[in-house]
């Protein structure tokens, strides 16, 4: 039998605690950075297959950004120094990073440079660190670097895709560049390489506008009015494809929800997250059943303006409150609710995709009224009386 529960190279020097808690609080922080980019981002482009790659890239990063704070705090180190930037060159590569423009410069900034540079760390820092006495870095490390390789593979090729033409080839290039020069004054990912003259931010100097509304490919259009008619049972099957496939919205009113509200602890970030991609992910339920139904082009399922107006046309507080304790705190109630939904799929449609996409639907809602009372409830001064009222007038607000 192989020694040493057969872990290999046990006799490697590897790094000291301290400077292993040093570099994995750097890769931490860009991993919190990259989810907050992808919150900004998810609403502001246009491709339907972006918003939905970025909601499930952020969810992972908070996954790897907890994962690593939680690992970090084994390492002697305090807590409370993980809620500071590491290295202030790293803070502007972030500030000027979020700024990317249009699609092309966010693949650019996170599967062209950002990504690819961190998996690089990654994968250095587990041929480097002792794989004994760090074990619980190294199990951790090789998670993160599987989830990482699969978001570069889906990055390379979307930005193959968008920038398959010379000017967008040049707009590419010079974008990559121009971010290359952040991540070399801070010395690498990792600090540990030569780092080049500091250099000052400068989209990230200029005021920032309010937030956008959501925007859509021309896939997938917007109307001032819309309704799906509702007279069998067909009708109401294909209309609750379409309620799911419209949810990339409530992942978007997550989004923006999260960039709208700095300085919260670390854990509302990763709460939100799940909470986006779950809402992400319940899109991509409608948009696969209607596919299955036949219906290969979306603008017989267009969405409401109404409704994402009124997202961002609310305060953070008020918009989180709409939707995570207004509509799907609500929906627990039975009935209608989620359980009246998924029964009426297995029972009554006998749809046994639908049927299988509302259990899960259902689950993921249960998850998420308990997300928006523990965050939402604390903004109310804990008074959940006061809390539901305004969620009712909200409520109110969404035409019928």
């Amino acid at each position: 039998m192989r020694p040493i529960a057969g872990i290999e190279d046990a006799e490697r020097v590897g790094f000291g605690v301290k400077e292993n808690a040093e570099r994995l609080r750097r890769f931490a922080y860009l991993e919190q950075r990259l989810v907050l980019l992808g919150a900004r981002q998810q609403p502001r482009v246009l491709e339907w297959e972006l918003k939905s790659a970025l909601g499930r890239h952020l969810f992972e990063d908070a996954e790897h950004a907890t994962a690593l704070r939680n690992r970090i705090a084994e390492l002697r180190t305090s807590p409370g120094v993980l809620d500071r930037p590491p290295d202030e060159q790293l803070t502007r590569l972030m500030d000027e990073a979020e700024r990317a423009e249009d699609s092309l410069e966010v693949v650019v900034a996170l599967y062209g440079l950002i990504k690819p540079a961190l998996l690089a760390a990654y994968e250095r820092h587990l041929a480097t660190t002792n794989p004994l006495v760090d074990f619980p870095t190294c199990r951790l490390l090789r998670s993160i670097i599987a989830e990482e390789r699969d978001q570069l593979a889906w990055g390379a090729e979307a930005l193959a895709e968008l920038s398959a033409v010379p000017e967008t080839a040049e707009q590419a290039e010079l974008w990559r560049a121009h971010l290359e020069r952040y991540l070399a004054a801070a010395g690498g990912v990792a600090g540990d390489e030569p780092r080049g003259a500091p250099f000052a931010p400068e989209r990230a100097t200029m005021p920032e506008g309010p937030f956008p509304p959501p925007v859509r490919d021309e896939r997938f259009p917007l109307v001032d009015d819309y309704t799906v008619p509702v007279t069998n049972g067909r009708e109401r099957l294909l209309r609750m494809m379409k309620v799911r496939m419209n949810e990339m919205g409530a992942a978007e009113c997550v989004a923006a929800t999260m960039w709208q509200t700095p300085n919260m602890p670390w854990e509302y970030y990763h709460d939100l997250s799940r909470h986006l991609w779950d809402e992400t992910r319940h899109s991509a339920f409608g948009e696969i059943a209607l596919r299955q139904e036949g219906f290969v082009n979306y603008d017989a399922f267009p969405e409401r303006v109404a409704i994402l107006d009124l997202y961002f046309d609310l305060s953070p507080l008020e918009r989180y409150t709409l939707l995570g304790i207004a509509i799907e705190n609500g929906a627990m109630k039975f009935p209608p609710g989620k359980r009246a939904e998924y029964e009426w799929c297995r029972d009554e449609a006998r749809h046994a995709l639908m049927s299988t996409y509302q259990d899960y639907d259902w689950a993921d809602e249960v998850i998420h009224a308990q997300i928006a009372r523990r965050w939402c409830r604390p903004q109310f001064g804990g008074d959940d009386q006061r809390m539901r009222v305004v969620a009712k007038e909200l409520m109110s607000m969404i035409p019928a």
